[in-house]
């Protein structure tokens, strides 16, 4: 799996949602390996999304579609200032993984010095312990 995290502050709430409510509806039936993605805006105005792919390869490819640059040309604009693109090849899944159905969304970023070692704490048992102690968490990647 591949994820991309894509952030930068919103000119236009509005104007955004309805920009990706034309992604899901026109471009998302002919992108290439996407899995599906998460995305909000934060009280200050900065967007996150993290767009989940099969592959790096698959996310390339569907960037390469036409309607997909054309798409994003337009999105772009309205970001006021940078966008920024974190690309994930290393991903990993907790719980039930990445879900499209989440009411809220809270996204925790970090850097390991010990990836493995991080990998290694989300074993079953401490699954299991999180899963008890909170419903709510339904996953993530």
């Amino acid at each position: 799996m591949f994820v991309q995290v894509i952030e930068g502050h919103v000119a236009d709430r509005e104007e955004l949602k309805a920009s990706i409510d034309h992604w899901h509806n026109e471009l998302a039936p002919g992108s290439v390996g996407w899995l599906g993605s998460t995305c909000g805006v934060t009280a200050d105005g900065m967007f996150v999304m993290l767009a989940r792919f099969e592959s790096a390869e698959a996310a390339r490819r569907n960037s390469d579609r036409p309607e997909q640059h054309q798409w994003w040309m337009e999105t772009a604009k309205l970001f006021a200032g940078d966008v920024t693109f974190h690309d994930s090849p290393d991903v990993l899944t907790f719980l039930e993984g990445g879900s499209d159905r989440a009411g809220f969304v809270q996204v925790i970023q970090g850097r390991s010095r010990d990836p493995e070692r991080l990998s290694r704490m989300f074993d079953e048992a401490t699954m299991a312990q999180l899963r008890q102690a909170r419903p709510e968490v339904i996953g993530g990647r």
